[in-house]
């Protein structure tokens, strides 16, 4: 079953993307693509994120574009994960609690209402839209499209939601609103509610609160509470789908993405500042990202309660989805549907239109095989051009130190060197998950084939150890004789020494691996499809020889936190932001970049937050290209069927049971997923 949308897809140089659907619904004129290829695409996501917030104006042709419903609902449902109860924030429960008397009393007075107002005896899906008064173009294009559904119209080839659905858009005011154009375009639409509240981005939690407070007072039968930002494409029929079936399971929950990070840091300054005196914490409870999430009926005035009697917290997803939602006790359901932050596919909503552009001057291309279509190059860090200064090597080594092997490898790799060398950093009691990684995906290094792949090419596994108290010398050697896979460098092996450790890594690939092609940094708790991985560095080196690819942060840009696991002392790094980098779970360097990347090292000052300071840091101040690949997967994905399936290269989430890496590789074996 399939239904087709038929419009004007495009782009500008800056890689913003939009749709532009006749407003009429009528049919444009197929028009034959440069490729001769018609776009397809699965019901993967029920929402997109287009960064850009603008509209632009473009010359691409019309395309047609074919919409394919065939993803099984029961794949969706069963990879709904009902988010556990936070350990680390056991000790602080009493922060959690009501306050005795109203903190947040202010509810803005109604400028614009929206009219007519929810039906008192229908159901209906409430999707609230943030917006502010001058994008009229953006508030049109989604009244035009996914919209549509709210004003009568029909999804194609499918039936729309089981009830009524509204569409409000929430403003508040700002010097340059034009109230005379608000109130036209409201009475055009009916469909505008505005507030009487200073309309910026530190007032984003106010305005969430102004919109639940106006959705229990004129919308009491808003069965589910959809936020969603104007910047957002929603699937409504498969988001339908689910709510229903959720809602059979439980009466109250937020359901959406959980943020990648199992415990999300607080910031103290920049964007995202906290005040403490608001949330004294250093971690925020597990929480969806902002962009869509879904409130159930009997969660919305339970939220409002919480708003009134809880310290204001200004970072809008973290305060109502994960502060708030702790506080009432509400389920919280992370659904991987709900498309990231970073999901830059419009694929899985339209499959394979990324082909069909005018030579897109970010993503890789001369490629057929859809993974790699959504391989894409960082853009320039433009926030960071002020402090291009910081960004150029020191003229004196600063970090001199190499430690001594204590423990080599055997033998070291071949003249010619791997195509692909994988270094592992493990630690010395870890013998099981080293002995786990050797029998599933890490047996290619020893010449096992992998289950109806053909890999040719060599791959070589090492495992990279410092010392501790606990170091067992004799085991580590034993274990070293049976394997030969083992480098354990005289430095001592901590959490805060991951920098030092990947710099050892780099030095020993370069001494004694020379040859390598590329270099995969992962950790022990990921397990890796080689043959896709693989598939994937031949076609990403024919465009590039030097680059660092995995999967890019999910912050926009990422703020440096000055205490805690991840703290940043100013006089190694004075800035706000770093660059733009990759997860450190498991990113790839190529052959040319891996040498750059120590001279970089020995002469920029030492940051402990490994992942920044050399897929950041010194990529940057290398000018060594860095491409995002989402198929590198962030820790929040545990589905294992996608490993079978060849939709990701790497997963998270295998070192607490061992068994876990024995299960996935049966599946692969016996080609069966289980779900």
């Amino acid at each position: 079953m399939f239904g087709v949308l038929q419009g004007q897809i495009g782009y500008t140089r800056s890689s913003r993307l939009h749709f532009d659907f006749p407003a009429n619904g009528q049919d444009v004129q197929m028009v034959q693509t440069a490729n001769n290829v018609k776009s397809k695409s699965r019901d993967f996501s029920f929402s997109y994120v287009n960064k850009s917030k603008e509209i632009p104006v473009t010359d691409a042709s019309p395309i047609h574009l074919e919409i394919q419903h065939n993803t099984s609902l029961s794949n969706v449902i069963r990879s709904l994960q009902l988010i556990d109860d936070e350990d680390y924030l056991r000790d602080n429960s009493s922060f959690f609690r009501l306050r005795p008397h109203v903190v947040n009393s202010f509810v803005p007075e109604l400028l614009i209402q929206a009219s007519p107002l929810c039906p008192e005896d229908v159901p209906c899906l409430l999707f609230a839209v943030p917006s502010v008064p001058e994008h009229s173009e953006q508030r049109e294009a989604i009244r035009n499209t996914w919209g549509s559904l709210a004003r009568g119209g029909s999804w194609p080839r499918r039936s729309g939601p089981s009830y009524e659905m509204k569409v409000v858009f929430f403003l508040g005011v700002r010097s340059e609103a034009n109230m005379t154009e608000l109130k036209a375009e409201s009475e055009l639409y009916g469909d505008i509610v505005m507030g009487d509240f200073v309309d910026s981005y530190r007032n984003l939690s106010v305005k969430i609160g102004f919109a639940l407070h106006w959705s229990v007072t004129y919308c009491k039968n808003a069965q589910t509470f959809i936020k969603v930002d104007e910047d957002t494409f929603v699937n409504v029929p498969l988001l339908s789908d689910v709510l229903n079936n959720v809602s059979k399971q439980h009466e109250r929950y937020v359901l959406g993405y959980r943020h990648a990070y199992s415990k999300p840091y607080v910031v103290r300054q920049g964007q995202w500042k906290v005040e403490e005196d608001a949330y004294p914490l250093q971690f925020f409870p597990a929480y969806m990202y902002g962009h869509s999430y879904a409130i159930s009926h009997r969660a919305i005035s339970d939220l409002v309660t919480a708003y009134q009697h809880m310290p204001l917290v200004r970072v809008e997803d973290a305060f109502f989805t994960g502060i708030l939602t702790k506080t009432m006790g509400i389920p919280r359901i992370h659904c991987p549907y709900f498309a990231s932050l970073m999901e830059t596919r419009w694929c899985q909503l339209i499959e394979d239109t990324y082909s069909m552009f005018k030579k897109p001057p970010t993503f890789i291309s001369n490629t057929s095989d859809d993974v790699l279509r959504t391989i894409e190059y960082f853009p320039e860090d433009e926030y960071l051009k002020d402090n291009s200064s910081f960004f150029k090597l020191r003229p004196e080594v600063i970090n001199s130190f190499v430690p001594e092997i204590l423990i080599q490898a055997s033998p070291l790799c071949a003249g010619d060197g791997p195509y692909l060398l994988v270094a592992i950093p493990s630690v010395h009691n870890h013998m099981h998950v080293r002995e786990a990684i050797r029998n599933t995906w890490g047996s290619i290094a020893s010449g096992r084939k992998w289950p109806r792949k053909s890999v040719a090419v060599d791959v070589k596994l090492v495992f990279f150890l410092g010392v501790n108290e606990a170091t067992n010398m004799s085991d580590l050697k034993a274990e070293s004789g049976r394997h030969g896979d083992i480098v354990l460098g005289n430095f001592l092996d901590t959490y805060r020494n991951l920098s030092v450790k990947i710099a050892f890594i780099l030095h020993w690939t370069i001494t004694y691996c020379s040859n390598a092609k590329h270099l995969l940094k992962v950790d022990e708790d990921i397990f890796v499809n080689i043959p896709l991985l693989i598939d994937i560095l031949h076609n990403v080196s024919k465009q590039q020889e030097r680059y660092i690819i995995g999967h890019k942060h999910n912050f926009h840009k990422p703020p440096v936190v000055r205490r805690g696991r991840w703290s940043v002392n100013e006089s190694v790094y004075p800035l706000h932001y770093f660059p733009r980098y990759t997860f450190g779970s498991s990113y790839v360097i190529s052959h040319k970049a891996v040498r750059d990347l120590l001279t970089a090292y020995k002469y920029m000052p030492l940051v402990l937050v490994e992942d920044a300071f050399f897929t950041g840091i010194l990529a940057k101040t290398m000018s060594i290209p860095r491409t995002h690949c989402p198929r590198f997967a962030p820790a929040s994905e545990t589905n294992r069927c996608l490993l079978l399936e060849d939709k990701f290269v790497s997963q998270a989430g295998f070192r607490k049971n061992t068994s876990d890496y024995y299960n996935t590789w049966s599946m692969i074996v016996n080609n069966k997923c289980r779900k």
